[in-house]
Order: C-alpha cells, then structure tokens, then sequence
C-alpha cells in the first residue's frame, strides 16, 4: 500500500499539552464539526475546541455558529471559520491535548492524521470514519468512539485528565507513521521499479 504523504511536515512540532483539542479541517457536514460542537455539551473536564477551516457553504457556517450559540458554548469552542495558513495550523497543532477528525466514511486517512503525528498528538476519530482508521488505532495511537457526542466528550474528558497518556498515544502515531515510511521517496521508489 503506498500511503500518500503530507508535502512537508518539517514545521510540525510539539511544544506543549494544552487544554484544548484541534479539528482542522474544512467546514463541512461530511466532516461532522458539528459531532465535535454537540460533543462538548457533556464534557466534564474544562477542555476546550478550537475548530479551523473554511466553511464549504454560508448554510454550514451559521449551522455550526447557531448551535455553539443555543449550547451557550462561546466560551468552549473556537470557530475559526476561514482558511488557515500553514503555520497557523502547525502553531495551533504544536500546542493542542490533541485532534479531531470525525470524517464520514473518509476515502483515506485523511492528512489531519499525518499532520496529528507528525506533531506527537493523538487522534480520536470515530468507528464509522472509513479510512481513517487505518492509522488510528484504539489505545495505541488514539481512540476510536462510537459516532455519539457522550462517546465523542468521554475520550476527550479522558485525555484531558491523563495528558500523559495523550503524550504517549501521540508519540505511539510518529513511530506508527515513521514504520510505514509513508514519504514522497518511497512512492517515487515504487512506482518507477
């Protein structure tokens, strides 16, 4: 299988564990951010979202913003509903408890996973995501819930109690991914034997 890499991942660093989780990604129905907005009406612990990207349409935008307004989550969640830079994103990654990516039936892993790893965070996606779980594996390199809010607030109420394990199920991701060699050389490699 050859794994189709990030362009660049040199930017992507760890600096910290902090108390939110990152969902980059654009803004869409097929990519659940509002799963992820629904998910912090029941976490316990003071964790935070901070959602980025540009929305695909103005009805998928005021969607998310009315149900971050009815929950009274303004001071839970960060919408930041445009398309960000690089080093906006590696900036929020390098400092985020962890990330999101709760794609429907995703086609791949999605890049959010490579970027995640290369970073050291861990990822929680969910059981119906499709390709993404090729790379994110329950208690190994992540978590793996059920496409429910409850299920979705109690891994993230879990990593934002026990950061140690959030440090540790992301480094587990860059050994995973560093294992698979998923780089431009070796796609070169194989397709021109």
């Amino acid at each position: 299988i050859l794994y189709p890499p990030l362009e660049r991942a040199d930017h992507l660093v760890c600096q910290a564990y902090e108390d939110y989780f990152f969902y980059p990604s654009r803004i869409t129905a097929s990519k659940r951010q509002d799963l992820a907005v629904e998910a912090m009406r029941h976490v316990r612990s003071r964790v935070r979202l901070v959602i980025a990207g540009q929305p695909e349409t103005a009805g998928e935008l005021a969607r998310i913003r009315e149900r971050i307004q009815r929950w009274s989550l303004r001071d839970r969640v960060e919408l930041i509903a445009r398309f960000i830079s690089e080093e906006e994103k590696a900036a929020l990654l390098s400092r985020a408890l962890g990330c999101l990516y709760l794609a429907y039936d995703e086609d791949s892993y999605g890049f959010v996973v490579l970027e995640s790893y290369h970073a050291r965070k861990p990822v929680i996606t969910c059981t119906d995501s499709g390709g993404t779980v090729l790379l994110v594996k329950e208690g190994t390199t992540g978590m793996v819930v059920k496409p429910d809010p409850r299920a979705l607030a109690a891994a993230m109420d879990r990593l934002y109690e026990d950061r140690r394990e959030a440090q540790r199920l992301g480094e587990a991701g860059l050994d995973l991914i560093r294992s698979l060699d998923i780089s431009w050389r070796r796609v070169v490699e194989a397709l021109t034997r």
